[in-house]
């Protein structure tokens, strides 16, 4: 559900195209070996984290737009913000983990960001 207090990830920049990946099955069990016997295990949350990465093409006034807000809306990435998950096709938050940009060189102002988040409980 969009929560509108929260930032949201701009409408004019496009979202992530054909090269996604989905890590939504994390590792969510602590083990601890005892002195004997198999080891014990306990799940560490009810919901884990899950990461999407990928890589965004944008033209130059997308990425303009893109690193306004990032740098201003979400401070370089510490805060969480709203975004649309089309893999639950649902408002979720989110947090930018890591981010790269980079141009291609051939098309003037054309740039690819490849990004990871982490999809929140």
């Amino acid at each position: 559900m969009l929560d509108v207090t929260r930032p949201i990830w701009p409408e004019k920049v496009p979202g992530f195209g054909l090269g996604w990946k989905h890590q939504g099955l994390g590792d969510n069990v602590l083990r601890s070996k005892p002195e004997r016997g198999p080891a014990k295990t306990r799940r560490t949350a009810t919901a884990p984290v899950e990461t999407i990465s990928g890589t965004i093409a944008m033209d130059a006034a997308a990425y303009r737009i893109f690193t306004r807000w990032f740098h201003d809306e979400i401070a370089d990435g510490a805060m969480s913000f709203q975004w649309w998950n089309f893999l639950e096709e649902d408002w979720c938050e989110a947090r930018i983990t890591s981010t790269s940009a980079e141009s291609d060189g051939r098309v003037a102002g054309d740039m690819s960001v490849t990004l990871t988040l982490e999809v929140l409980p």
